[in-house]
């Protein structure tokens, strides 16, 4: 389609407007010149400020934009940097601008970019294509194809394009270049609507060809086709789409798309193009305009309940927003019908399921692939915001399928969420970053006491679903399912501290290079009477809940050096000293004696802060604040050493030498396990021992539990390691005599 060229346009403010180009490469032209922004991080910022022109957009939301990793110590005075520059790039264009007024306004907590918002292409294109829908429902269809038209003429390419290359705002990209697609179709459907199927042909063949998972871009084809008289192409495009769905997702084609080539073989007159008589049912037929599944009520005591009443849930704007592109904590709720059946009938009719997606494309196949599977009840929403609104009004569903790349709360916060209200009983872990992403996001969740089923690189399939569920299943059977794990009480935990059944589990570390063990690493357990070991991460938070978490340290300190006497007196050294697995963030930082009071626990068992090495989480570490950093220093100060777990997730780690004197890199059992199949986790683990030795750290690799993980670590370089092929962690007795009888683990015979 042509594009229109932008000129100078008078503002409302007296003067020449500012011009801010976002559908295609990046621009900004004032007065009619080019303004040259040069850092692509002053584009992101400048970008992300026209995406809410005339709105206030907080400085933690730049920095998270600007920083996906390396976050600078001080990122509020970088940022106030960028915006310095960004003012002397725009005031540089010379002549007035807004009738002389500062754009670029600093407006607590952060900054507002205060232009017209008809100046910025991707603010334009929304208020055409909104104007066209609402032409379109008004029977306005010449009106609402005018618009479309203007509205898809502004795109010169992929949204932002230059900026997501650089690895900026692709989320924000991924939404436009969505709504882009739409657009194509309602201008296709408009103009099949007027008469016109010859100008919507081109390039809805062009559309299906760069797009071809977009059923109701076939439809529309298919439609066109039939109105030019080519009946047989438009079945030849049916059947094509159908191949592509069976391969790419293992799906048939939805029942809208069937109901179009049934109407085409019958040469139903409801396909007789605007200007034919009206066929005897009334008018002429059109596919629909949006898949919107509309909430079934959910069978008695099958999970996630989403009525009306409890949840607000309709298809509309008005209340929570469900419509496919105006989703935003909207929550959908379907009941299985007559798609695909499962393999046996009824097999998973019992389950339900929620799907945790931001893009809309990708959550309506899921949900698909889950009905046509048979799951009785499957709930959706669109942001990790949205989904806890469910979990916290409803029933807790069997499974969460999750996405991680979400905005807002992503899919490492929510899981977080979840595991801390005990809102899932089974977790999916969906997407399509990195494998070594997934790995670790996996290994989080199951760090906070979930039951990881599986993750899965997107796209998803019926028969990968289907492998899902009957693992599930068959947990069910084996008699320990997830849902039967409970919360804990504080009158439980506290009567379970008291008694003692809270106490430290050792697992031993070795010297890959001569088999000797070379530290042990301690963590609170508590093996509930007649139950399940409560995961630690659970354990961790509930004691952090009820007040206990220092008491609970001093307890794992007082085990840890009761080990270090029982093994002195039976004649082994624990050279390496001991690692203690206690997640620090969550104790209060705010209080300044803490370290001091870590020293005393030390001291006053006869120990030295040498012999202990604190362990931190790499993600939690990226948020501390500047108190904690400081105790944390403090920490490093009287002698501690500080171990940073690298769970392959969040920040990258490389930065955060600088910001806390670490002594230690320890490697995620996550990635470590995953590294003997996937290459590019083994690529990162290479890249990490490399800046590790260049750090000056020393490495341990976590999740030793296999020979072939072993072998991998040797051929690494690794110097030392933990995991079940060495070593299941144990009690302080139990250490000592899996010393003396030679290091009795399958990994060290």
């Amino acid at each position: 389609m042509p594009v229109p060229i932008a000129t100078p346009r008078e503002s409302a403010h007296g003067g020449s407007r500012i011009d801010v180009r976002l559908l295609g490469p990046f621009e900004v032209v004032v007065a009619g010149r080019p303004v040259h922004i040069g850092s692509v991080k002053q584009r992101a910022v400048f970008a992300l400020l026209a995406l809410q022109a005339g709105k206030v957009v907080s400085s933690e939301t730049l920095c998270d934009a600007v920083w996906v990793e390396d976050r600078p110590a001080s990122p509020s005075a970088t940022l106030h940097s960028l915006v310095s520059r960004l003012r002397g790039a725009l005031g540089s264009a010379g002549g007035p601008v807004d009738g002389g007024r500062d754009m670029l306004r600093t407006r607590d907590p952060g900054w507002v970019l205060d232009i017209d918002a008809e100046g910025v292409d991707a603010l334009h294109f929304a208020r055409l294509t909104g104007r066209a829908r609402q032409r379109s429902g008004r029977g306005e269809a010449a009106a609402a194809a005018a618009d479309l038209a203007d509205a898809v003429g502004l795109w010169r390419g992929a949204a932002l394009v230059d900026i997501v290359d650089a690895g900026y705002l692709g989320t924000h990209a991924t939404r436009l270049n969505e709504a882009r697609l739409d657009a194509i179709e309602d201008l296709a459907e408009a103009e099949l609507a007027t008469g016109q199927p010859a100008k919507a042909l081109p390039y809805l063949e062009e559309h299906v060809e760069a797009n071809p998972l977009r059923e109701r871009a076939w439809g529309l084809l298919m439609v066109a086709l039939y109105r030019l008289g080519r009946q047989a192409a438009a079945l030849r495009a049916f059947q094509q789409v159908r191949v592509v769905l069976a391969e790419e997702l293992g799906l048939e084609p939805s029942p809208e798309l069937v109901e179009i080539e049934g109407r085409i073989l019958r040469h139903d007159p409801c396909l007789a193009p605007p200007s034919a008589p009206a066929s005897p049912d009334g008018g002429v037929w059109m596919p629909p305009a949006r898949e919107a599944v509309q909430p079934a009520a959910p069978p008695a005591g099958n999970g996630v309940q989403a009525t009306q009443a409890d949840h607000g849930v309709q298809a509309t704007q008005a209340d929570h927003g469900v419509q496919a592109t105006q989703a935003d904590h909207g929550v959908q709720a379907t009941q299985a019908d007559h798609g695909v059946q499962a393999t046996q009938a009824g097999e998973f009719a019992d389950y339900s399921v929620l799907v945790v997606e931001d893009h809309d494309f990708q959550r309506r196949t899921v949900v698909q692939l889950l009905r046509g599977i048979g799951v009785g009840m499957v709930a959706d929403a669109a942001s990790g915001a949205g989904a806890l609104q469910v979990l916290e009004s409803g029933d807790v569903p069997d499974i969460i399928i999750c996405d991680i790349d979400m905005p807002g709360m992503d899919g490492v916060e929510f899981v977080e969420r979840v595991a801390e209200s005990n809102l899932a009983c089974g977790l999916v872990i969906a997407s399509g970053l990195e494998s070594n992403v997934l790995h670790a996001v996996e290994g989080i969740g199951e760090s906070h006491g979930l039951h990881v089923l599986a993750a899965l690189e997107k796209p998803l399939t019926a028969r990968r679903l289907g492998e899902v569920l009957r693992q599930y299943t068959r947990l069910n059977q084996e008699g320990s399912p997830p849902a039967e794990r409970a919360a804990v009480g504080g009158e439980e935990l506290r009567a379970a501290f008291g008694r003692g059944q809270i106490a430290a589990q050792f697992q031993p570390r070795i010297d890959l290079t001569t088999g000797a063990m070379s530290s042990v690493e301690a963590a609170g357990s508590w093996q509930v009477p007649d139950g399940p070991a409560v995961p630690a991460s659970v354990l961790l938070r509930a004691l952090a809940r009820e007040g206990l978490l220092v008491a609970f340290v001093e307890r794992i300190v007082g085990d840890a050096c009761g080990l270090f006497g029982e093994a002195g007196r039976a004649g082994i050294e624990i050279d390496g000293g001991m690692r203690v697995g206690v997640n620090l963030s969550l104790l209060p930082w705010s209080d300044a004696s803490l370290a001091d009071r870590l020293t005393e626990m030390v001291r006053s068992r006869g120990r030295s802060p040498r012999d202990f090495v604190w362990e931190l989480d790499d993600v939690l570490l990226a948020r501390a604040s500047g108190t904690a950093i400081a105790a944390l220093t403090r920490l490093r100060v009287k002698g501690f050493g500080l171990s940073m777990r690298h769970s392959g997730t969040g920040p990258s780690w490389t930065g955060q030498p600088g910001r806390v004197p670490l002594t230690e890199l320890k490697l995620d059992r996550r990635l470590v396990s995953a590294a003997t199949g996937d290459p590019s986790v083994l690529a990162m683990l290479e890249s990490s021992f490399a800046s590790a030795r260049e750090a000056g750290l020393r490495v341990v690799a976590d999740g030793c539990d296999s020979s072939a993980t072993f072998d991998v670590l040797l051929a690494l370089g690794c110097s030392e390691a933990l995991g079940q092929f060495i070593a299941e962690p144990m009690p302080a007795s139990e250490l000592v005599s899996w010393v003396f009888a030679g290091y009795p683990g399958p990994g060290l015979r």
